[in-house]
């Protein structure tokens, strides 16, 4: 996924605090006929959600992404 597109998903789906939640992000890949494992989801922002919020700002969205 370019990094434009992912901030064009982030603006998409982040909540009015800045920053995307399980459910929201799930939201968006379900409507986007995107099927994942809700486990897997949620190891995946737990495993980049470096200040344990369980959201993922822009940054650390991008950061997950930057060797993609």
């Amino acid at each position: 996924m370019s990094r434009p597109a992912i901030v064009q998903m982030f603006a998409e789906i982040s909540g009015p605090d800045g920053r995307i939640s399980l459910e929201e992000l799930q939201i968006y890949l379900r409507q986007n006929d995107v099927t994942i494992n809700k486990e897997l989801l949620e190891a995946y922002i737990e495993a980049h959600d470096y200040d344990s919020d369980g959201k993922l700002s822009l940054e650390e969205l991008l950061e997950a992404f930057k060797d993609e």
